[in-house]
């Protein structure tokens, strides 16, 4: 049975993913230095669905359980201060970052069960594994960068600049062994 964490995970993460593949929004945002609320204007750059609300904390959300989930799986005990309450995912990424070192803003956590162990899925399902390799990939520069774009929205001082980036790298997480539950929500969707 999944981790309670790991259910809210799948319940955000899908709603994400929907909206990375439903975007055909583009264009990055840069807020009016003038009037830091208003509707940034278009620059070029891949910004994520501006028109999702709450894509700020839907993003909050779903980072914080799924680096939860998994520091929790892999290293019990370290996802939450003394005081029991879970650390925010910028502590998280750095308690991530201090057991397997980065390489380019990349950590790779190499599966505790071989691939061969890996649920297959049934030939006829629209919905494949979502382990496809021996590790999972936290690209840990980019989702604090996406920490960081969602700050003023969050908290009201401005809009936020969250990119499609940092929603592929979030979804990324899935292919964790606590995780891995997206296409079980996805399929409860349909």
């Amino acid at each position: 049975m999944k981790d309670k964490r790991a259910e809210q995970f799948a319940r955000c993460a899908v709603v994400l993913a929907a909206a990375l593949d439903g975007a055909g929004d583009g264009g990055s945002v840069v807020a009016d230095p003038e009037d830091p609320f208003a509707v940034p204007a278009s620059t070029g750059a891949d910004l994520f669905a501006p028109s999702l609300a709450g894509r700020e904390g839907i993003f909050d959300q779903t980072l914080s359980n799924g680096l939860a989930a998994i520091v929790a799986f892999e290293w019990p005990g370290e996802e939450a201060k003394r005081n029991g309450r879970v650390l925010p995912a910028s502590e998280l990424l750095k308690v991530i970052a201090g057991h397997v070192p980065a390489t380019d803003g990349i950590v790779l956590i190499p599966d505790k069960h071989p691939l061969s162990e890996a649920p297959q899925a049934d030939k006829s399902s629209l919905f494949q594994p979502s382990r496809p390799s021996p590790h999972t990939r936290i690209d840990v520069a980019t989702l604090q960068s996406g920490i960081d774009a969602t700050q003023k929205a969050r908290h009201g001082r401005g809009a936020g600049t969250l990119q499609r980036r940092h929603i592929e790298a979030l979804l990324d997480l899935d292919g964790h062994e606590s995780l891995g539950v997206m296409g079980e929500e996805q399929q409860n969707r349909i």
